[in-house]
């Protein structure tokens, strides 16, 4: 967990200083590209600690031994596809684009996707379900 708060303070320094630098050149430009750059080294910064502290909780939900290693690796990496995607988002949206239409048409695709591939993605969570609970064991007669 030290990295990302090493990163970031020695980030936040540097751009204080760029931006101190910056303001007497009256350079406003300059001084909106530095205050978005620190607004990105935060979000990448805490998007790290997240990822760190996602991999710590993995490592001691495996070798505690009380969740199947399976089930604590696909949650751990789907908690940290879902953290780098918001991550993604909020940069994006520090940076100025527009967040409202990409997200309509992810949410008209996923409409789309949803109609056209029901069945399949009824059995996929169904599987994913099975996956995760285990009401199975290798070697039970079903």
């Amino acid at each position: 967990m030290q990295r990302p708060l090493e990163f970031l303070s020695v980030f936040t320094v540097g751009t204080s200083l760029a931006e101190v630098v910056a303001r007497p050149l009256s350079a406003t430009g300059a001084a909106r590209y530095i205050r978005v750059s620190r607004e990105l080294g935060i979000i990448f910064a805490a998007t790290w600690f997240i990822l760190r502290w996602i991999e710590r909780i993995r490592s001691r939900f495996s070798s505690d031994g009380r969740m199947d290693k399976t089930q604590v690796d696909s949650i751990s990496r789907l908690a940290t596809v879902v953290t780098v995607l918001i991550a993604i988002l909020v940069m994006m949206d520090t940076i100025g684009l527009r967040l409202q239409s990409v997200l309509a048409f992810g949410g008209i695709g996923g409409v789309a996707i949803g109609f056209a591939g029901r069945e399949i993605i009824s059995n996929f969570f169904a599987g994913f379900m099975l996956f995760l609970t285990r009401p199975f064991s290798v070697g039970d007669w079903i």
